[in-house]
């Protein structure tokens, strides 16, 4: 029996050391301790009640033997050590503790009295032991519960927020996405008023290279001004259609303006081959410089003109010959 006590208590304790280290493991509140102070107090009173069979057994037979005796005096010791650290776990019980007082009185065998006394006085110190359990567990049970209950205000708290969240997010994403759908629309937009500036930068480049020679208007480009030049020979060339009032006489202001952009088109385009500049056109009259801003010639043009005058006609009068 004696070896089966010794079985039982160690397997027991055992297993709650084991207990007391899963619950520091996984337990990250402060309700660790009240669980593990319970356990020792179950140990304690678990050791006690060894002891005082124990202590029994000795009024019953008159002795203990030496391995006996040990165990009494070891349950005794750790009871004791182990009901003080559940105290230190867990000081709110030391006020229900400070009553209870472990009588270590000599006892004599033989006499009724004392084994009466012995075993009245060991039943009271673990009644009062088992009324502190159950103060402990009744802690243990407020302490889950107020937890609990805090749990459930966080679950309820965040079950809020997502719900704020879920309802949120749609007019998030609506105001996202009509922020982008604004901002392509801009970019879009600004795109094409790039483009519109390009187009009209590439207008006013070309009309500013008809009215003015290609190295004055790049000069006016990137300075903004042209410093006046003196140079010391120029040719300037003239030239005028023979009998122009007769024949705008005879025709419709249609039929002349028709036969000048003809004539003018023809000239333009030999005028591409040689580096001139046409000044003016003032009716029948057409005018273009050489010389400047760069110094040329301009005989061969004006050779060139007058033999391509020798192929137009009049629309309106193919007999007639231009000169």
């Amino acid at each position: 029996m004696t070896e089966a006590v010794e079985w039982y208590t160690n397997a027991n304790a055992a297993l709650l050391n084991h207990l007391t280290k899963e619950i520091k493991d996984t337990d990250s509140s402060t309700i660790w301790r009240y669980l593990v102070g319970f356990k020792n107090l179950l140990r304690s009173i678990e050791c006690k009640g060894i002891a005082s069979v124990l202590g029994i057994n000795y009024f019953a037979r008159g002795f203990l033997q030496t391995k006996a005796y040990e165990r009494f005096i070891a349950h005794m010791v750790l009871g004791r050590d182990l009901l003080d650290n559940t105290l230190n776990l867990v000081p709110s019980l030391i006020p229900l503790h400070k009553d209870i007082k472990e009588d270590s009185s000599e006892y004599q065998y033989g006499s009724v009295t004392d084994a009466i006394e012995y075993f009245d006085k060991t039943a009271t110190f673990l009644d009062k032991l088992r009324a502190v359990q159950k103060q402990l567990r009744e802690n243990i049970r407020d302490r889950v519960n107020e937890n609990l209950r805090e749990a459930r205000r966080s679950e309820l708290v965040c079950a809020g927020i997502l719900v704020l969240v879920c309802v949120v997010s749609p007019i998030i994403i609506a105001l996202v996405r009509n922020a982008v759908n604004t901002i392509q629309v801009y970019a879009r937009n600004l795109s094409e008023k790039a483009r519109e500036l390009e187009y009209e930068k590439e207008l006013s480049d070309t009309l500013l290279y008809q009215m003015l020679p290609a190295s004055v208007a790049k000069q006016l480009k990137q300075t903004q001004q042209v410093p006046a030049e003196f140079f010391a020979s120029v040719t300037v060339y003239f030239s005028d259609i023979v009998g122009f009032t007769a024949i705008a006489a005879v025709s419709t202001p249609y039929q002349v303006i028709s036969f000048l952009n003809s004539v003018y088109k023809l000239f333009d385009e030999r005028l591409e081959c040689y580096d001139v500049y046409k000044i003016e056109t003032i009716g029948d009259s057409y005018m273009v410089a050489s010389g400047l801003p760069v110094r040329n010639e301009i005989a061969s043009m004006a050779l060139e003109l007058l033999e391509a005058t020798s192929m137009c006609r009049l629309p309106h009068r193919p007999d007639q010959v231009l000169r």
